[in-house]
């Protein structure tokens, strides 16, 4: 009488895992690397839309416009979060924390006054370092004068 065998041999098995811990050790490691860099851009494009709208908010109140609510809320709008952390808000009157973008020189309803310097400026994301960003180092602050 036969017998009939049924299952998985152990090199089979061993196989399986061999070929899941390669592919692993592919995916994690870029996996890792999408994420750094979309924390990268998302950072960047942050600075770069504070800093768009504070121009536009500038040339709309030098044209005769009024400041119609604070950049700060209109940036936060949808309640947008620090890149990497999601207990702070992206964008902030005060000193910047990892991953948030922060704009100084608006008046106390977080509007541009003209000829005061607003600087915009932030720090680096979490688990991302300077030689990540763009040319090989931190987004510097940028400054506009409003007329």
């Amino acid at each position: 009488m036969k017998k009939v065998q049924s299952g998985f041999t152990l090199i089979e098995l061993m196989i399986v895992v061999a070929i899941i811990a390669i592919l692993a050790a592919i995916a994690i490691p870029a996996y890792q690397n999408y994420i750094k860099t979309s924390k990268v851009s998302t950072l960047v494009s942050n600075m770069q839309i504070a800093h768009q709208m504070v121009k536009s908010e500038a040339a709309k109140m030098s044209a005769g416009g009024a400041c119609a609510t604070s950049l700060i809320s209109a940036l936060n709008e949808g309640d947008k979060r620090a890149v990497g952390d999601p207990s702070s808000n992206a964008f902030t009157t005060g000193t910047a924390t990892a991953g948030q973008v922060s704009i100084a020189g608006l008046d106390s309803n977080g509007c541009p006054v003209p000829a005061n310097t607003v600087t915009v400026s932030t720090v680096v994301a979490t688990g991302t370092v300077a030689a990540d960003y763009p040319g090989g180092q931190a987004p510097s602050n940028i400054t506009f004068t409003p007329e």
